[in-house]
């Protein structure tokens, strides 16, 4: 099997990597903005790309399947088209190229994505609202296999300082094992719990984190 991850350079994302280094993948492709490496290890291939620009990395999307950890923040993106961009539009065209790339084979494939709880095209937040239109989207391409993952607040060490997500964080760490039945779904995820469910969910495999949103199609 081969695999592409979009994103590994996040939180999810270096956790989905590593972890993806216990499976039966012969090879692990990256896309990635800047032209450091993220991992020196075997079976693990970077590619620099440019994310406007996909179309030209079409080839790469010729594996079995396809891990989507793209996302950012409007304070980062510093406007709502750029966030738009990152959490709508790169991983719209990377599931339309892999959806293409998989018309070439019979094999079973994946492409798994990570929205949010609450993602909605009904919601009252844009964040939300972005993350509803990409899974709607998404669900009308008719991909071989999708699965959408939506956990709570992500938690782990990232290298860039969120203070809200940080204060959060905290509070959540404290809080979770008050969240019991229906308001279990709002605990707060170790980036590897959610690694590893990604993967459970695209191998078709029984899963062992059971506290976190997700749907599968077909």
């Amino acid at each position: 099997m081969k695999c592409l991850i979009l994103g590994a350079s996040g939180l999810v994302g270096k956790a989905l990597t590593l972890e993806l280094l216990n499976h039966d993948y012969q090879s692990i492709t990256l896309l990635k903005r800047g032209s450091s490496p993220l991992f020196d290890r075997p079976r693990i291939n970077e590619v620099k790309v440019d994310y406007d620009d996909l179309v030209r990395y079409a080839d790469e999307f010729d594996v079995d399947h396809v891990y989507c950890c793209l996302g950012t923040t409007i304070k980062k993106a510093k406007t709502k088209e750029n966030f738009e961009k990152v959490d709508y539009q790169y991983p719209l065209e990377a599931a339309k190229l892999f959806q293409k790339s998989a018309q070439k084979s019979t094999q079973s494939r994946c492409y798994t994505v990570i929205t949010a709880i609450g993602a909605s095209t009904d919601s009252p937040f844009f964040y939300s609202q972005t993350k509803g239109r990409l899974e709607q989207s998404l669900k009308k391409l008719n991909l071989p296999r999708l699965v959408i993952i939506r956990p709570s607040v992500l938690l782990g060490a990232r290298e860039e300082y969120r203070p809200l997500e940080s204060f959060s964080q905290m509070a959540l760490k404290l809080m979770n094992p008050l969240f019991v039945s229906k308001l279990k779904k709002y605990r707060g995820h170790r980036d590897y719990e959610v690694a590893k469910t990604m993967i459970e969910l695209t191998l078709n495999r029984p899963l062992t984190t059971e506290d976190i949103e997700f749907e599968v199609f077909p």
